[in-house]
């Protein structure tokens, strides 16, 4: 049965470092086909869906919207509004409870881009933040290794098991579960750099102790090997058989944007630091008077004199032992995106767009750390250590 909603203006709820979400309209119907009635994209539904079926999905949601707040939303890349897929927070059952669940779907052709994870993150921090929830939840098909993957990243462990029976099935799903814990404000982000702005927890004593450990065993074990970023440019041509790439103007804005937040803060105006244990009230008071991304998206380049460029890669493969090598095919990865280094030549900053974490591994430990980023334990020298320390290297 087709439900009669008022149709709504889409509102922008949230954004991370290259996600925004929006709420759904009934004009998003064509949308939604493309996932829903893709097969393969809904092979833990069993089915793709009719076009009553995705009526009915959609009006869900905006019943959802007017009920709870919130439901799932359409989710556009960034820096050119692509559609990408779904995402958002819905009520469910949880084996007799009702819980809140993050849930997602992509379009095929975006997958293995770290869509999933990286709106995982940001819907469990909208769920703590704004919602102002203890826990958070998803609930993921026992045979759905992908998804438990991403759950698992961001920081859930399964809690429980329950079995859904749907079209005409019983189906094992398992709970995974994460609890917010004391939280203070920080930044995260992913290869393009910390760009959104989160509360998040803070690790424990015993760990924090482990990690500094940690620090100081690879401090004293790593020399110095910076390499410039004119060097690391050349490393992408011959090694990996890169070429120039211009970026569109959204493009350019976008790494505009991120290289400012994450390498010249001191630019922009931010509110006072919010001290440890700060109430709701007043995390979401700090964050409507946090204006840096807007700030950053208004700051001209050319007064910080950024040189800004990018490589298109072809296809590669993982060989063993990790090395990565050119392999014959256009430049595109996995999901059929181009797979584009983007780098400021001044600050040293590097993101990748629509390649394997590997590529942006090889060139980190070939850029390698300064002397400066080892006594002062900077991002880029954890990040280093971490790596090392996956590779065998250092424990």
């Amino acid at each position: 049965m087709q439900m009669d909603i008022k149709k709504t203006e889409p509102k922008l709820i949230f954004r991370t470092e290259r996600l925004y979400f929006r709420t759904m309209t009934q004009e998003d119907f064509g949308l939604l086909c493309q996932i829903l009635q893709d097969e393969k994209a809904m092979y833990a539904y069993e089915h793709a869906f009719s076009d009553e079926e995705v009526r009915e999905w959609l009006n869900r949601q905006l019943g959802r919207y007017e009920e709870y707040g919130f439901g799932l939303w359409m989710v556009h890349r960034l820096d050119d509004g692509e559609f990408l897929g779904q995402a958002g927070l819905t009520m469910q059952d949880g084996g007799g409870r009702q819980v809140l669940e993050i849930g997602y779907l992509f379009k095929r052709a975006f997958w293995h881009n770290g869509y999933a994870t990286e709106a995982a993150a940001g819907l469990k921090e909208y769920a703590f933040r704004v919602l102002g929830r203890d826990e958070v939840y998803s609930i993921i098909r026992d045979s759905n290794a992908a998804s438990q993957r991403v759950a698992e990243r961001n920081g859930m462990e399964v809690a429980g098991a329950i079995v859904k029976h749907y079209y005409g099935m019983d189906m094992p799903h398992y709970l995974y579960c994460v609890k917010k814990k004391n939280r203070k404000v920080q930044k995260i982000g992913g290869a393009d750099g910390p760009t959104s702005v989160f509360v998040g927890r803070p690790a424990g004593r015993k760990k924090k102790e482990e990690f500094t450990e940690f620090l100081d065993r690879a401090a004293a074990s790593v020399r110095p090997c910076r390499k410039s970023m004119e060097e690391a440019a050349s490393y992408l041509v011959d090694k990996h058989g890169a070429k120039p790439w211009p970026l569109t103007v959204r493009q350019l804005q976008t790494l505009k944007s991120n290289v400012i937040m994450n390498c010249y803060e001191g630019v922009l105006k931010r509110p006072e630091p919010l001290k440890e244990g700060a109430g709701e009230n007043e995390v979401r008071s700090w964050f409507a008077q946090d204006t840096s991304f807007e700030q950053a998206e208004a700051y001209p380049a050319d007064r910080l004199n950024l040189d800004m460029r990018a490589w298109l890669l072809p296809d590669t493969e993982q060989k063993d032992g990790g090395d990565i090598s050119p392999a014959k095919g256009e430049a595109v990865s996995e999901a059929g995106e181009k797979t584009v280094v983007e780098m400021e030549m001044n600050s040293g900053y590097v993101s990748l767009r629509s390649g394997s974490e590997e590529i942006m591994d090889d060139l980190t430990l070939f850029l390698g750390v300064s002397r400066e980023d080892i006594e002062h334990r900077s991002p880029r020298f954890i990040t280093y250590a971490a790596l090392l320390r996956r590779r065998g290297e250092i424990c």
